[in-house]
């Protein structure tokens, strides 16, 4: 594209409404908060995400609980295949007060009672889940992060277009109704 054809809507016109100018200026103004908060948004998003993810990696503990019965397959829905079935046991495991602790959690279908397994614990020994590993703690960041960079594009956006609407454009028509009572007597040879 040629530069005169970028720039002709900042060329001077006699045509040319103050609200025009202003609408100008606020597209400017848009672009430049968009181009300077949008990044901010989204590296403080994943920055919370990663620090959160690092909490959750500090507070869980694996720990290993002992079934006290056998699996026993629990049906918990269809599938096109057929039925999904999982395993579930009664565990038993010991907090970090020394307590013991009991949940029935998901195993193997083939677990026996008195077999040992790894199960995921908080700092007062409740059943979590696993905390996200690296890569997870990565994706779900820069997905948050993209994500609130994008919202604030749009409500960047969103406020732009309400303000052209409910502002300038008002402007502009109350403008053409006087400009128009004005000239209509003229063109229309009646008096107002």
């Amino acid at each position: 594209m040629d530069a005169r054809m970028m720039t002709w809507r900042w060329q001077r016109n006699p045509l040319l409404r103050r609200s025009d100018i202003a609408e100008r200026w606020m597209a400017v103004i848009t672009i430049l908060l968009m181009a300077v908060l949008a990044p901010l948004a989204g590296i403080l998003v994943a920055t919370g995400v990663a620090t959160s993810s690092g909490r959750q990696e500090r507070d869980r503990h694996p720990a290993t609980a002992v079934l006290t019965k056998d699996a026993a397959l629990v049906p918990t829905g269809t599938a096109p295949g057929g039925t999904v079935v999982r395993a579930r046991a009664p565990v038993r495991w010991e907090a970090p007060d020394h307590s013991t602790r009991t949940a029935v959690i998901q195993v193997s279908p083939d677990a026996r009672a008195g077999t040992g397994t790894v199960i995921w614990t908080d700092s007062r020994g409740r059943i979590v889940h696993r905390p996200p590993t690296p890569s997870q703690t990565e994706l779900r960041g820069s997905t948050t992060g993209a994500g609130a960079a994008g919202g604030v594009c749009l409500l960047l956006l969103g406020a732009r277009l309400l303000t052209v609407k409910v502002t300038l454009d008002r402007y502009r028509a109350r403008a053409r109704e006087r400009e128009w009572s004005e000239v209509a007597p003229r063109w229309t040879h009646r008096t107002a």
